[in-house]
Parts: structure tokens; C-alpha cells; sequence
């Protein structure tokens, strides 16, 4: 990981409150908060799009990222809707990585191992050379 290179954090919100979201946050100094759900809405109100951009530093929904065509898990493949918009997206995040900034990919799925997140942060990894770190 070079000197300045930023750190990829992924977060898994089931059953956690948004309070600890914050905390993680201001505790590792994230500069990105990526929800990459394909839908950003929850039965939890707290966790619904427009509830976390009025609450969250720094948060943004990256429909690109999300996961509409699911993951398999087996070999970690993950089918976003637009490669191409997919793409793009995954050169603006490693251009910020890149110039030290750090980002957490936010979905609701506890287990990152299970969740397209870990897929996403693998290829932010290939891209710079970051550490990932899965918080849950």
C-alpha cells in the first residue's frame, strides 16, 4: 500500500445502529460513505437514503454500484446493472483512494463475505493497491 494511498472500509448496518455508522466514520476519518445497495431504502427510516444524506457526513448513493444482478458467492463474480457505469464510478472512488482519501462501501447485509461490497472493495484493491478493511 504506498505512503498515501487511502483505506477501503466495508460496513454491514443490519441490526446496528446509525449511531455506530458515525462513529466508525469520525473515528477513521472517512472522506466517502458509498452506499452501494441498488435500492437505498430500508424498514429501518434511519437507514433510508434521504434520512443518512441529511445525517452522515460525507455520504453518497452510487446507484452504479449497486447490486441488481447478485453475487456469486462462490467465486465472488458481482453483476452490476451498467459495467460501464460501474466502471466509472470505480475510477472516481480510486482516484480519491489514490490521493489518501478513505472510503466505506455501506450495505445492509451483515456478512461481507456474502455481500457484493466485498466484490467492489476486491476491485478497488486491484485498482490502488489499498488495504480493505471489513468492519462486519
Amino acid at each position: 500500500m504506498g505512503e498515501n494511498t487511502g483505506i477501503c472500509y466495508t460496513y454491514g448496518y443490519q441490526d446496528k445502529p446509525v449511531g455506530e455508522l458515525e462513529r466508525i466514520i469520525e473515528h477513521n476519518h472517512i472522506g466517502l460513505v458509498a452506499d452501494v445497495r441498488a435500492r437505498p431504502y430500508s424498514a429501518r427510516p434511519e437507514f433510508r437514503r434521504e434520512n443518512l444524506a441529511a445525517r452522515v457526513a460525507h455520504y453518497e448513493h452510487i446507484h452504479a454500484l449497486g447490486n441488481s444482478g447478485g453475487l456469486d458467492t462462490a467465486d465472488g463474480r458481482w453483476e452490476p446493472a451498467s459495467k460501464r457505469e460501474a466502471q466509472e464510478a470505480l475510477v472516481a472512488m480510486s482516484l480519491r483512494i489514490h490521493q489518501g482519501e478513505s472510503v466505506l462501501l455501506l450495505c445492509a447485509e451483515p456478512r461481507a463475505e456474502q455481500c457484493h461490497r466485498s466484490a467492489i472493495a476486491d476491485r478497488l484493491r486491484g485498482m490502488t493497491g489499498c488495504e480493505v478493511r471489513h468492519l462486519c
